[in-house]
């Protein structure tokens, strides 16, 4: 797999992020080494260079979820659990298609 641009002259291995935050015009880059980068893009933006990648999801409009690193799915409450213990929900119009997306219930 080929690095992703995160901006500016940084690169990333996809398979090292967990998941993404936005910040207004800031995205804070979790990695799984518990690092995190705060660049100078919106999600928006950032988000059209995971679109060939289909374990990249965008739960909510703060969120964009590796789920190759997601722990567990809480159904009752719409929450990811991340590797990392963090938790973030799912917008409830993107519940359905993320339960089809993944097979979960």
């Amino acid at each position: 797999m080929d690095p992703i641009s995160i901006g500016g002259w940084q690169k990333a291995m996809p398979e090292t992020i967990l998941f993404l935050q936005s910040e207004i015009n800031y995205t804070h880059i979790h990695f799984v080494n518990g690092d995190v980068l705060k660049v100078a893009y919106t999600l928006k933006r950032l988000e059209k260079r995971f679109v060939d990648l289909p374990h990249f999801y965008r739960v909510n409009r703060s969120y964009l979820v590796n789920m190759k690193f997601m722990k567990a799915y809480d159904s009752d409450k719409a929450e990811v659990i991340m590797q990392n213990g963090h938790i973030i929900s799912v917008a409830r119009r993107r519940r359905l298609k993320f339960r089809k997306t993944f097979k979960l219930k």
